[in-house]
This record gives structure tokens, C-alpha cells and sequence, in this order.
């Protein structure tokens, strides 16, 4: 298995069994550069950012993601964002669900190739005021052209995890009944599918 960041293009081959003394026969050889026969080795390491620098989120202050990649980008790759947003006793496993996001966020198209320490910020955005503290979980996924998850974060990274204090505002949730109100930006929020037979590899460190 490859481990230098890089692109690999796979080709297959399919061959008789020869006979002894018998040379084997091509049936089938692949092409050379389909996307579907290709992988990369990036590394992506993310960090939430909020104005004042620090992990917690004042009231009307803004907040957002950043993400640095290093290795092969692939072409026309796209960086997602999403923020997960549940009170503070909520645990990780019940913050990241579909009901509490509370922000989702994609990035261009990327240019592939090769890159070192590219950085990529997502929109800024205000989290919604809520009575009583509550925790924003970042999650980055990397997706390339096709679809393929290229690299994906964690939810409840503790570089991704901000605090975000209460005071006037709605009642917050608690990951169950109520949903926070969703801010969406970017330049393509696009369901991407596939998976092809190929492998993505992601080498994550802490930013």
C-alpha cells in the first residue's frame, strides 16, 4: 500500500493460465488515468476558529472552520463543513445527528495536484442565541470529483468542539424534539454518491 502523498492510477490486467511452457494470454488490460482507477494520499488537519481566537463562542460573535490540506489534492475535489450544535450535557455520540446541524458549508471546486499547507476557510456565521450554553461540533468531509470520500473528520475532535454561551435568546435543545435553525452556504450543497473499488487514504494529525 502506498504511504507517500501522491496520485496512484491503477490498471488492471486479466490473463489466461497458461500451460506449461505456454505464455499467459491478455484478455483485458485497463486504461491508464481513469478516474475510477486512481487514489491519493492527502492529509487533512482542521481547527475551529472563532474572532476573539479562543474556543468559545461569545454571544454575536462569528464562528467558522479551517481546513489544511497536505498532498495530492484530487481534481475538482470540494471541502464540506457541517456544524453540530446540542446543549452542553448532550453527549458526543447524541450531538451529531441530522436534527441537531446547525450549519453546512462547501467549498469551490478544487484544483488538482499537489499542495503544502493549503488552507481553506469556510463562511463565517453567528450562532443562534439560545438561554443556556451550548457545544458547536465542526466536521469536515473532503470529497472528490466522483463523489468518494477523500477524508472525513470526527465528530467530537476536541480542536473541532466550541462552547457556546447562553443568554437571551430561544430555549436551547437537547438533541431530541427541537432543531436548531440550519444556516446553509457555500457554492454547490450537492448529495454526492459512488464508490468505486478504489481506495482514499487520509492521514490526520492535530492541527
Amino acid at each position: 500500500m502506498p504511504e507517500e502523498f501522491g496520485k496512484y492510477l491503477w490498471i488492471e490486467t486479466l490473463t489466461t493460465i497458461p500451460a506449461e511452457s505456454e505464455e499467459a494470454l491478455v484478455i483485458h488490460r485497463g486504461e491508464c488515468g481513469i478516474a475510477e482507477e486512481s487514489s491519493v494520499i492527502v492529509d487533512v488537519t482542521t481547527k475551529a476558529q472563532t474572532d476573539n481566537g479562543d474556543q468559545t463562542v461569545d454571544l454575536g460573535e462569528q464562528t467558522w472552520d479551517k481546513a489544511i490540506l497536505n498532498g495530492y489534492v484530487p481534481e475538482g475535489a470540494t471541502v464540506t463543513i457541517r456544524g453540530y450544535r446540542a446543549d452542553a450535557s448532550v453527549t458526543v455520540a447524541e450531538a451529531c445527528t441530522e436534527s441537531n446541524m446547525a450549519y453546512e458549508w462547501t467549498s469551490e471546486k478544487l484544483q488538482g495536484g499537489m499542495v503544502e499547507n493549503l488552507e481553506i476557510d469556510s463562511a463565517k456565521f453567528t450562532p443562534e442565541k439560545m438561554t443556556s450554553d451550548t457545544k458547536l461540533y465542526f466536521v469536515e468531509t473532503t470529497r472528490d470529483a466522483l463523489g468518494r470520500t477523500v477524508s472525513t473528520g470526527e465528530c467530537g475532535d476536541p480542536d473541532e468542539i466550541l462552547h457556546v454561551e447562553g443568554g437571551d435568546g430561544v430555549i436551547a435543545w437537547t438533541g431530541g424534539d427541537a432543531s436548531p435553525a440550519l444556516w446553509v452556504g457555500g457554492a454547490a450543497l450537492l448529495g454526492l454518491f459512488g464508490a468505486a473499488a478504489v481506495y482514499m487514504i487520509r492521514r490526520r494529525a492535530t492541527a
